[in-house]
């Protein structure tokens, strides 16, 4: 069975990138280049795992969260969504006060995706 996994970051390079930490495992991986489409497609498909950036322009990752877990037609609100940053400023606790499953700093490596998909 396919993992069925949504990365949204702003940057093209960084969607890329973690698509690539991918490579090798059976999973089906989509993207989103801003927390309004990840919105959209968190009402069109159900994912096993989201991947979420936090510093994006518009919504950053914690205000696209808010919404995701209080908006109608969401197909996702028992999906895992882990923060991905390369703030030095947060914790892991910061994030799982917001309700997140967790945080990977960036750049993150394939292990740590292992990690995470082991327990899905």
């Amino acid at each position: 069975m396919s993992l069925k996994i949504l990365i949204v970051d702003d940057s093209k390079v960084n969607l890329i990138i973690g698509k690539t930490a991918f490579k090798g495992m059976d999973a089906e991986i989509d993207t989103a280049l801003s927390g309004d489409e990840c919105l959209e497609k968190a009402r069109e498909k159900k994912y096993d795992l989201i991947l979420l950036d936090q510093m994006m322009p518009g919504k950053d990752g914690i205000t696209t969260f808010k919404e995701f877990k209080t908006m109608e037609g969401n197909l996702n609100t028992e999906t895992p969504v882990i923060m991905v940053t390369a703030s030095e400023d947060v914790t892991a606790e910061d994030y799982l006060k917001e309700g997140l499953s967790g945080y990977l700093k960036k750049p993150f490596k394939a292990e740590e995706i292992r990690k995470l998909t082991d327990n899905l």
